[in-house]
């Protein structure tokens, strides 16, 4: 929908450039309105492009104003830039280079992009007006993960729910049995206060039998969905509290998709050996700053956990003084995740921090992907060591090496830092779990286009 309407901004903002080009003159001005606009449909492409791999359609940047504004500026700004490169690379007929024309037309667009997004920009979220744009729901449960979820949806404005109760299973059960008028008191209460979803903890017996009791109110438009459903929703990840074996029975198990494994191989090898062929521009400028600083090994390879439990070996541009086996992060624990921390600070080299933040220490494992022992996109590769230390403290740490690990992945566009630590492995897991569950072309594109925006944002994960 927003989609949709962002489109027809843009279209609009097309015809308010023209009309401002040409003084108001509207002699003639269908025909030339209709002859730009066949030009611009690449910029309205491209224009749209940027504004998914800014997030402009994501509830924890709509909901979040300055960093609204700013990816709202930053995306038209790379739109322009990449208009005029467009427009460069292919001449128009005639020898029409409407540069001005596109300027008006991103400084239109970036007013009809906050015009249709007003009540995210300018709106109190505690106001009845942002409360009525959000869904009534309330929660059926008994664990402690279920309550802190309703919890955080009252916390999580940009989440688009609202919750107004939260029923505990012990309220309905009497004598070991169901209490039926507790049964009908809540489809009263559902039906007078108009909500339109019922959440129920998926970990509960009680709270299941007692969700086969509502669901005639699916017929009146009420949604019924489980805990794990509402938490995918919310995080982007699966709750590891609620993954057990009927979960990989369910989702994982028996899952292969030849059609869309053949294609993302395909994809793997038509991006990355182009890419790795352009970057072999880069290896002498890489060799000689590496050489100037300390004149140590270029490149640094490293035995890692790839699909199936087999070890590959991967290469990357040496960043750090000395080996580096990973081990010392399992010592700093949580602390290794702070980039202040002194131990990393003393280990990783000034132009290591460089080539690190701009991901060039990255560039040899292209060939890595054309070999076919990572992907472009795909769970990262953790060290033997780590992944032993992690296995025994994480339960089913290991499922995410049933699919081939890849130089980005969904948990890394959701971190800033890696995580080593155990808490923020699990998180890791959590995010790895979600995409194998989900994983597709799509989101496949969806990853590449936010791992762009991290490398253009020169924000290093």
């Amino acid at each position: 929908m927003m989609a949709s309407r962002d489109i027809l901004f843009l279209i609009g903002a097309l015809c308010l450039a023209l009309f401002s080009r040409t003084f108001g003159n509207l002699v003639g001005f269908k025909d030339n309105f209709l002859s730009h606009l066949y030009v611009f449909i690449p910029i309205l492409g491209i224009s749209m492009l940027f504004f998914i791999i800014y997030g402009l359609y994501d509830g924890h940047v709509l909901y979040k104003r300055r960093r609204l504004i700013q990816h709202i500026i930053v995306s038209s700004v790379w739109s322009l830039l990449m208009g005029l490169i467009w427009f460069y690379l292919f001449p128009q007929d005639g020898g029409m280079e409407p540069k001005t024309i596109l300027l008006l037309y991103i400084v239109y667009g970036v007013l009809g992009l906050s015009l249709s997004r007003l009540r995210y920009l300018f709106v109190r979220f505690t106001s009845q007006k942002v409360k009525s744009h959000q869904f009534k729901l309330v929660t059926i449960g008994e664990s402690e993960e279920s309550k802190v979820l309703h919890s955080s949806l009252e916390t999580h404005i940009w989440s688009g729910y609202r919750t107004i109760k939260y029923f505990d299973v012990r309220s309905f059960v009497k004598d070991g049995h169901i209490d039926m008028q507790a049964i009908d008191d809540v489809k009263k209460f559902i039906h007078e206060n108009g909500i339109q979803y019922l959440v129920f903890d998926n970990q509960s017996e009680w709270a299941k039998q007692i969700v086969q009791q509502l669901y005639s109110l699916v017929f009146s438009g009420v949604r019924i969905i489980s805990h794990q459903d509402m938490y995918e929703r919310l995080y982007d990840k699966e709750s590891l509290s609620y993954i057990d074996e009927q979960w990989f029975l369910d989702h994982i198990s028996g899952k292969t998709d030849y059609v869309y494994q053949i294609l993302k191989r395909v994809m793997d090898i038509v991006i990355a050996f182009p890419i790795w062929i352009v970057s072999l521009c880069i290896y002498p400028f890489v060799y000689i700053a590496i050489k100037i600083e300390d004149r140590g090994s270029i490149f640094l390879t490293q035995d890692r956990i790839g699909q199936n439990n087999k070890i590959i070996k991967i290469i990357k541009f040496r960043s750090m003084r000395g080996a580096d086996d990973g081990t010392w992060v399992l010592k700093e624990g949580q602390g290794a995740e702070n980039g202040k921390n002194e131990n990393r600070q003393m280990r990783v080299t000034k132009v290591g921090a460089f080539i690190r933040k701009t991901r060039i220490d990255e560039l040899p494992q292209l060939w890595n992907v054309i070999k076919g022992d990572l992907s472009l996109i795909g769970p990262r590769p953790e060290l033997p060591e780590m992944v032993k230390f992690y296995e025994k403290e994480i339960p089913f740490y290991s499922v995410r090496h049933m699919i081939r690990p890849g130089l980005s992945g969904w948990a890394q566009i959701h971190h800033e830092v890696p995580p080593h630590s155990v808490e923020g492995t699990k998180e890791k897991l959590a995010y790895d779990l979600y995409y194998i569950k989900h994983r597709s072309i799509f989101l496949d594109v969806l990853i590449a286009l936010r791992t762009v925006q991290t490398l253009a944002s020169v924000v290093g994960v």
